[in-house]
């Protein structure tokens, strides 16, 4: 990303809640544990400012609604983020890839962490933030656009 830097200027917690795991219920990823995983971006181009918020959660097969829930947003300072803006047609705003994979990275992280805290001492502590490829994640993001927008 040419002259592109970029630092953290504020980390946010916007959400959490959680409902107790149901008594005598074993949990766990891949036989009846589910995990979402959301973005939304904001872009002040102007003032090198780009926002990203995560949003996370966490449903039980055979259950209503969801058991937890978290959302945090990051304000990142993009040094020259038009630098990183490719212009479409109709007048709209794409990202580089490398640009969001390498905020994708840190946001999942700074989620997985702040969760961590949050659910210390309840029995969500056992199930953290899955280990994801922040490249694939782009890729998913990516191909849903696609098909939401052809």
């Amino acid at each position: 990303m040419k002259n592109i830097s970029v630092t953290i200027q504020d980390i946010k917690e916007t959400g959490y809640s959680y409902k107790p795991l149901p008594p005598d219920l074993e949990v766990s990823f891949g036989k009846n544990l589910k995990f979402g995983m959301g973005f939304q971006f904001k872009i002040d181009n102007e003032n090198d400012i780009f926002k990203f918020s995560t949003i996370i959660n966490y449903m039980i097969n055979g259950y209503e609604g969801d058991f937890l829930n978290f959302s945090n947003t990051i304000t990142f300072k993009v040094t020259n983020l038009s630098n990183a803006i490719i212009e479409e047609e109709g007048g709209f705003m794409k990202i580089k890839d490398d640009l969001i994979v390498s905020l994708a990275a840190v946001c999942i992280g700074t989620t997985r962490g702040l969760l961590a805290a949050n659910t210390k001492g309840t029995d969500w502590a056992k199930f953290p933030v899955p280990i994801l490829d922040p490249k694939q994640v782009v890729e998913e993001m990516n191909r849903l656009k696609d098909e939401n927008n052809g």
